[in-house]
């Protein structure tokens, strides 16, 4: 029985030091992820966040100046990455108001490609 516990223990251990490394390291690199998600905070600017999630040239999938949903809203903006989305809500100096993350389940995402055992998708036809 004590054996068992160091066991199960140990590979606890392992996968909480991975996650841990994991969401460190991803804050060092551009682009969307979990890391750069829990690192943006309200008050942040525009230009930090883009610089952050991966510049002009990767630039947000959508924006939109509506619907207002905060006082001195001035837009919203929606990045796709590979596991997660990141939807993100700016006032109008340019300052993060709200951001929020969703696992990304679209057609041809990691997590749906890689994940189809854990959660089953049906496929819709078009």
């Amino acid at each position: 029985m004590k054996k068992r516990i160091i066991a199960y223990g140990s590979v606890l251990a392992v996968l909480l030091t991975g996650c841990a490394i994991y969401l460190y390291v991803s804050t060092f690199f551009s682009g969307v992820s979990i890391g750069n998600y829990l690192s943006i905070h309200a008050g942040d600017e525009a230009k930090d966040v883009h610089k952050r999630l991966g510049g002009p040239k990767n630039g947000p999938d959508w924006q939109s100046g509506t619907p207002v949903l905060f006082e001195n809203q001035g837009w919203i903006e929606d990045w796709h990455g590979s596991v997660i989305n990141i939807t993100i809500i700016y006032d109008r100096d340019s300052h993060v108001i709200e951001a929020s993350q969703s696992f990304a389940m679209q057609r041809g995402s990691w997590f749906r490609e890689n994940m189809s055992w854990l959660i089953k998708f049906q496929e819709v036809r078009e």
